[in-house]
């Protein structure tokens, strides 16, 4: 509407209704004069041009844009907030081998008067938990949060935030507000350290922060937001959760070489296996593992590990990482995840029936009332193993 009022005062309109014969007759003289309209309209192009280039609406939208953010962020002073991190591990389907990504995320509760509380969490389970006290908190856990908490805000009530752009944040349409840029020193030259905030071009509230150096993301200052809120005073949870049992200390391991039909009574079960030979390997040892874990008071637990290679493997224990020369599958299984190391990777999470969780280079998984780690040489000959594992009874019956 500005621009049109703006045409309209240019124009002013003389008639209800343009004269277009007086137009026609105007048109047929020489060349010469042809060319004074064409001229005309050029230099109206131009000007619509530098109009539309400097024309009032667009600053008005980008203030009602800043305006928007501004009162979707909320007025408490704590903030509450949901951030997925740059780390996770892959689920994957074990009958039709599709894959989906599992995201770590960090759930934070910062008040600059009571501290910081951080929860990292993976599918649903705690994964650790930190605690810091107003003036505690580390240096780099503070700038981030509490810029989220209250820099963001003073930025955008100041009038210190401005629109740098549109953008797309993992499929979602946002607009990129910069909220603090300034020069530091680093090392031997000046470096431009800028921050901006994502938020959606829909809801308007944040759904990413980062931080960018010279121009390019910062390492480790990308933050997608999965959810953002504004307490009141007095709100939001800074008291430590019970202790994980990963949390606990490790008092004491022991592993020593097993028959195999001995692996049933460490289990208090049948094992799972693959068979006496599988994919061109032998079955060459069979460990057993006792992780006694305690404070106050202990607490055992027994695994059982199952190794399959072509090489020469050496008697005693079954080694955590193993090393051996060409392919190998190692089976870790037990009735209770706190036995089987690698669940440590993962505290608490044990994945649906049907699928595993593929997790920096092995895979967690629960079959048939065991929880298992398995380890081999290639990612193929992990998946293709998950999937053959059956009971040992009836990998005998079938002649292995």
């Amino acid at each position: 509407m500005d621009v049109k009022e703006r045409l309209e005062r240019l124009t002013p309109v003389t008639a209800r209704l343009p004269d277009w014969e007086g137009v026609l007759r105007d048109a047929r003289p020489a060349r010469v004069r042809r060319a004074a309209p064409r001229v005309a309209i050029v230099g109206a192009v131009v000007g619509l041009a530098a109009l539309f280039a400097v024309a009032p609406w667009r600053e008005a939208e980008r203030t009602g844009i800043l305006d928007r953010a501004r009162a979707a962020v909320g007025g408490g002073p704590v903030l509450h907030v949901v951030v997925r991190e740059g780390w996770g591990a892959q689920l994957v389907d074990l009958e039709t081998g599709e894959r989906t990504w599992l995201n770590g995320e960090r759930e934070v509760w910062y008040d600059p008067s009571r501290g910081l509380h951080s929860v990292s969490w993976l599918g649903g389970a705690r994964q650790g938990e930190e605690v810091w006290p107003a003036g505690k908190v580390p240096r780099l856990e503070a700038r981030t949060y509490g810029f989220l908490a209250e820099g963001y805000r003073q930025a955008l009530a100041a009038g210190r935030a401005r629109l740098v752009g549109p953008g797309v944040v993992e499929g979602i349409p946002v607009y990129w507000i910069r909220v603090d840029a300034q020069v530091a020193p680093e090392g031997s030259r000046p470096r431009e350290w800028v921050q901006d905030v994502a938020v959606s071009r829909e809801s308007y509230e944040p759904v990413a922060s980062r931080g960018t150096r010279d121009g390019g993301i910062a390492p480790g200052i990308f933050l997608p937001i999965v959810d953002l809120e504004m307490l009141t005073p007095g709100e939001g949870d800074f008291t430590k959760g019970p202790s994980n049992w990963d949390e606990e200390a490790v008092v004491r391991e022991h592993a020593d070489q097993i028959e195999l039909p001995d692996a049933a009574s460490v289990l208090g079960r049948g094992p799972l296996w693959l068979g006496s030979e599988y994919s061109g390997l032998r079955l060459v040892k069979v460990g057993r593992r006792t992780t006694i874990i305690g404070g106050t008071q202990e607490t055992e637990h027994k695994a059982i590990q199952i190794v399959y290679s072509n090489g020469a493997v050496s008697r005693g224990p079954v080694q955590l990482r193993p090393k051996y020369q060409g392919p190998f599958v190692v089976v870790h299984e037990s009735t209770d995840p706190r036995a089987v190391w690698f669940f440590r990777a993962a505290p608490g999470y044990t994945p649906p029936e049907g699928k595993m969780l593929f997790f920096g280079g092995f895979a967690l998984l629960k079959h048939d009332g065991i929880w298992v780690a398995i380890q081999a040489s290639s990612e193929k000959l992990t998946l293709s193993a998950a999937r053959a594992l059956a009971p040992l009874a009836a990998g005998i019956e079938g002649g292995g």
